[in-house]
């Protein structure tokens, strides 16, 4: 299984605009299709929680994966000539199958910081 650390430091600024040079203006999410699921390594998380008046520590585990995603043309189709995008973050696989089409924002705007905010209805 992959690290999620060490995957998203795989996809940098200049790779992606290397691929896709149109989206260095874009400050809004892209519409694009999954083509590849994948699980990454699962980490734990510890939060607080008031439990009949009492604070606890709770530890739960959190599922990581990653979507290779292709963005899809101004007519929402998608060009096999377009190369993917790899390592983008996905926040849980159950809600998504490879073919559907999602949005894709990038972080601050930093295209290195893919995420998939949803899928398109």
């Amino acid at each position: 299984m992959l690290n999620i650390i060490d995957t998203m430091k795989n996809v940098s600024y200049d790779y992606i605009t290397s691929l896709h040079p149109d989206l260095k203006s874009i400050h809004y999410p892209v519409i694009a299709t999954i083509i590849k699921l994948t699980e990454l390594e699962s980490t734990h998380k510890t939060i607080k929680k008031i439990i009949d008046g009492s604070e606890n520590d709770l530890t739960i585990k959190v599922n990581n994966y990653i979507c290779a995603v292709r963005v899809l043309d101004n007519d929402l189709e998608e060009n096999e000539n377009k190369p993917p995008i790899p390592n983008v973050k996905i926040k849980d696989i159950q809600e998504y199958a490879v073919g559907d089409k999602i949005y894709v924002c990038f972080l601050y705007n930093d295209l290195s910081y893919p995420l998939v905010i949803g899928k398109v209805i």
